[in-house]
This record gives structure tokens, sequence and C-alpha cells, in this order.
């Protein structure tokens, strides 16, 4: 039997693997595209964050891939999802044993508004479907139902070995296939104890019939906060722990009544017991709380509650000779402030064009990849501290839980940036040279994990939430360190510094109105510092917000057309050609 030998073997159709595919095949790199189980499955990692949306414009632009900036902003997402939810906030309730919630104790942070948000939540089992009948429509071989169990490691290429006999070769093989990947495995690539800070486990499912906060918990006369939570990720925070709530029917649009309901757990705090069941487990720490409780009084799950012992696994290498592992499987850290996606994309911008290069001169040398694995290891060090000093957080105090979220803010505000500024000099000038600015200094892998002064601030805010945690610096001492580290006098714009060095402010961002971003644009380009000027906002960002507003405006008005128009028609005409606008495939990105 003749075997064909393939540029690249994908194992794994998941989010990162399907990107990845049709990215390559896109542009003319042979891929395999091996997974084990068909789609629809499930999946979680569903809640986007601004940097994540605008990486995702970054690739269909890039690549050539009009469809990916879909998955881009919530507008777009409907076209092809109707099942995702919207999400405007990120809110934080805090919780005591035995107490109803209160709203003093409330935290609500704003994602961006239109024309680059708000951002969403992915059902991921749609999502991935999606992108993986992309991926095969590009040009990927499917290779559905081959389990891969050995990698066999040639000089010039890859040989994968299934359980069924079936092999796949190529010269170089991506490993995406998650927690259980194979070539970290047979490698030995996982480190024994993974080096991250936090050290967590999860319980989770989906469910419906998940009681929006907003009828439940304390009334907004008494929160004050701006977004409705149902239309946000809901953090329910405890000492030791918080349980997520990410609803898929949010919207008036919405073809879902499901939402990902999770428990994530402090393991120093809640030692995993493998004779507790985590159904039995999560329903437990539930009834601790009777706010939380009266949320899910109506819940029941759609599939079965799911745990794992220990979220963080870290890698040795992520790339070798003839192989790279995707983010998530080599390191993970933990579902709290919804890092992954970013860090998936991040990386897939990284490798892909690293990939196509080598597919056309053959040089696939560990060497070439460095990159990826650097910049891979930093942005996972970066979403550590970040969850570590949130964890940290999570001991009863609100002003502590909102000093926490301080460095997210600061640093999620400039790495949202990077690629956001990026993608509006490509509209503006179509020059794809100006993708390469992403891998020079500042603006390296994702959450600011490149920019010098910007860490030196997170790694202060973890050294202020250690000596607290260590009983050596009393919980308003380290608010007040962390809300007012110097770098936030110069850092941060002056449209939201107040609120940030305000420990008693629990609307982290308030909203983005037309306003703020005015005087946020306004700063940019005449009154910050050079190295912000220079880098992150450019003029090119105001008339590229303009271009994109236009943009969608044009875009609503045309779907709302494509409803009414056929609706309207076939009371008279029966013949049509709509099915051609589905046969054609869109060559102009929704970004463009």
């Amino acid at each position: 039997m003749t075997q064909t030998m393939h540029d690249v073997a994908i194992v794994g159709g998941g989010i990162g693997g399907s990107l990845l595919g049709a990215v390559l095949a896109r542009n003319g790199v042979d891929v395999a595209l091996i997974e084990a189980t068909p789609h629809p499955r499930f999946a979680i990692g569903e809640s986007t964050i601004p940097e994540a949306s605008s990486l995702m414009r970054v690739l269909a632009a890039r690549y050539g891939v009009p469809e990916l900036a879909y998955l881009g902003s919530y507008a777009d997402l409907q076209r092809i999802v109707p099942a995702a939810g919207v999400k405007r906030n990120f809110s934080y309730v805090l919780h005591h044993d035995d107490e109803p919630a209160q709203g003093r104790e409330t935290v609500q942070a704003a994602t961006l508004p239109p024309p680059f948000g708000p951002d969403m939540h992915y059902l991921r089992q749609d999502v991935d479907a999606y992108l993986y009948a992309l991926a095969i429509r590009y040009g990927a071989v499917p290779r559905s139902g081959l389990l891969v169990k050995e990698a066999d490691f040639a000089s010039d290429s890859v040989t994968l070995q299934a359980e069924n006999g079936g092999w796949v070769t190529a010269r170089y093989v991506v490993d995406a296939g998650g927690r259980n990947a194979l070539i970290p495995r047979q490698l030995g690539l996982q480190d024994p104890e993974p080096r991250f800070l936090t050290r967590t486990r999860s319980l989770f499912t989906h469910m419906t019939g998940v009681l929006p906060w907003d009828t439940v918990g304390p009334p907004r006369t008494e929160h004050g906060m701006p977004f409705p939570f149902h239309q946000g990720t809901l953090h329910h925070v405890f000492d030791g722990g918080w349980m997520w709530v990410i609803p898929f029917d949010n919207h008036r649009m919405s073809a879902s009544s499901l939402c990902s309901v999770g428990i994530n757990l402090d393991i120093d705090k809640y030692p995993h017991d493998p004779e507790l069941l985590p159904e039995n487990e999560f329903r437990q720490i539930v009834g601790r709380f009777p706010s939380v409780k009266a949320q899910l009084a109506q819940a029941r799950a759609v599939r079965p509650y799911m745990a794992t012992p220990r979220n963080q696994f870290s890698a040795q290498h992520i790339v070798g000779d003839r192989y790279c592992l995707l983010p998530h499987a080599a390191e993970f850290v933990d579902p709290l402030n919804s890092t992954g996606l970013a860090v998936t994309a991040s990386c897939v911008n990284a490798l892909a064009h690293r990939l196509i290069e080598a597919s056309r001169d053959g040089d696939f040398s560990t060497e070439r990849f460095a990159y990826i694995e650097e910049w891979t290891k930093r942005s996972f060090d970066c979403a550590d501290k970040f969850a570590w000093n949130m964890y940290t957080s999570f001991s009863g105090d609100i002003r502590l839980m909102n000093a926490g979220l301080r460095p997210l803010a600061l640093l999620g505000l400039y790495s949202t940036l990077s690629p956001m500024e990026t993608w509006m000099r490509y509209q503006q000038t179509k020059d794809p040279h100006v993708f390469d600015r992403m891998e020079r200094a500042p603006l390296r892998g994702v959450l600011s994990a490149d920019n010098p002064v910007l860490q030196q601030y997170l790694d202060d805010s973890v050294e202020d939430f250690r000596a607290y945690r260590d009983g050596k610096q009393t919980a308003e001492e380290t608010v007040k360190a962390v809300c007012r580290h110097p770098v936030m006098h110069t850092w941060a714009p002056p449209v939201l510094k107040d609120r940030w060095t305000d420990p008693d402010c629990r609307t982290v961002v308030g909203t983005f109105s037309f306003g703020v971003m005015a005087q946020l644009l306004y700063w940019s380009k005449y009154q910050a510092p050079k190295e912000i000027r220079d880098v992150y906002l450019s003029p090119a960002v105001v008339p590229g917000a303009l271009r994109e507003t236009a943009r969608q405006m044009r875009r609503q008005l045309r779907q709302a057309y494509n409803v009414i128009q056929p609706y309207t028609r076939d009371y008279a005409k029966f013949w049509n050609n709509d099915w051609q606008a589905k046969a054609r495939t869109p060559r102009t990105s929704p970004g463009s």
C-alpha cells in the first residue's frame, strides 16, 4: 500500500488543531488532520477575552482565511454559531458560608464595546466542528477515527501509528491532543511537578435551567453594576476557590438553553478525594452558599460531571526534532481569567508562517521553531501569576479581591492593543510585513509577557500577595501596594487611572463607552509616553475603528435584509438563487 508523505500531520482536531489546519491548508501546505472522535463533542475553554478575539482577526487577515474573523466578534460569530453566548463583562461575587450574597461584595469589569467587542462564550462543540470542517474545506486531509498510539521519528519524517493498524507519515508533526497528548507522554516531556505557582483542580459540566444571577442575586439598586451579570462570565468566589457560570442563552437570538458551570478549588485547601464522586462534591460546595444554590435550584446537568485532580501540567520542551506541541498539549494553568484561547491563537499565529516556509524550503530544524517554545512558556508563566494572585485574594476581603484584578486590567489593556493595532495597520496599508512586529519586542507572546515595565508590576504584585499569604503584610497594605504601584501613574490612561488606583471602585473598567474610547484615543495620540504612542496606539487606530464600525453596521443591515427579503418573497415567488450564496467560497474577510 502506498502511503502519502504529508508536509504536516496535526494530531487533534479541536480548536487549536483545526485553526492551524485551516491556515496551513489555505496556504498550500499538505496537511493531515487526525482526529480520534468525531465532531461535535464536548470541550471547555469557552470564554474569550479581547486579546483572543483580536488575534482571530489577525489570523484571518494574515493567512487569507476570512472565516476565522467570524470568531473575532460577537456580531460576526452569530452568523456561524447561533448557539454562542455574548460576553459583555467579567463579574465577580464574593460569598461566605451560609450567608446570602451582598451587592457591595460584587466587582465587574467590562469587555470591549463594538466595533471590537463584545467578547463571546464559545459553545465549543459547535465552534470546534465549524473549524474542523473549514480546515477540510480548504484542503486538509481528514483522518477521522484514527487513535494514534505511537510516533516513530526518523531523520526526515515522522510516522504516526494508529491502534487500528492505520498510519500517517509526514515531514513534521504538531500535537494538538490536549492534556492526554501522545508526544509529551511518549518522549517523557512532562514535568513530574508542574512549575507553576497555582495548584488547583476542577469539577464541571453543562447544565440547562440555570437561572440568571440578575433574578436571584442582589438587586441592581444594591450592587450598582453597569451590565447584566447574565451577559458575561460570572465568577462566584469563595475562600479557596470559585465557580464559573458561562451562559449560552443570554441574548435575544440565542439558539441554546445551555450553561457551562464549573468549580475550581485550591488543592492545598481542598485536597482531592478520589472516593468522592464529582457530582456529590459539586453539590456539597454549592450547598454552602445560599445564593448560588438558588441560582442552580432548577438546573439539571445534561452530561456527566467531570473532574480533574490537578489542572496544572507543564513540559520540559515544546518543540524538538520534527515536532511541536500546541499550548494545551504542553501546558495548562487554570480556567481563571480565560487566558487559554489567547495563548493558543498566539501560538498558531507564530507557528503557521514557520510551517508554511518550512514546507517550501524543507528546513524543519528545531532552531526554526525555538521562538514558539520561549514565548508559549513565558505567556503561561504570566497566566500563572495572574491566577495565583487571584486565588490568594479570594480570602473573604472584597477590597483584596478587587486589588487582585488590577494587574490583569492594566496588562490586559496593552496586550489587547498589540494585535488590535497590528490588524488596523494592516487594514490601512495591506502590507503583510506589518504582522512581523508581533514577534519583536515588546509585543511577543500574550498578556504583555514581553513588556519589562508591566512584567515588573506583575512580579511586584505577586510578592505583595505572597507577603499577605505569609502573614508579613496586612490585607490593607497589600491593597495599597497593588493599586497604587508607581507604574499606574505612567501606564494607566487618565480616563481609567482613578478607577484602578481606588480599591473601593468596584467597576474596574466601568464602561468602554464612546466618550471613554474618545478620551483614551486622544491621550494615546497627544499625551501618552512615547513608548506607548509608538508601539500600542498609532494614528491608524482612529480611522481603523471608524472603518470597522461602518463595516459592522453594513453587515447588520445586510443580515436584516437577508432575513426579511426571503420571507416576504416566498409569499409570491418560489424559485430563487439563495443556495448559490452558500455554494460560493468567501474571499473577503469579515474584518476587511
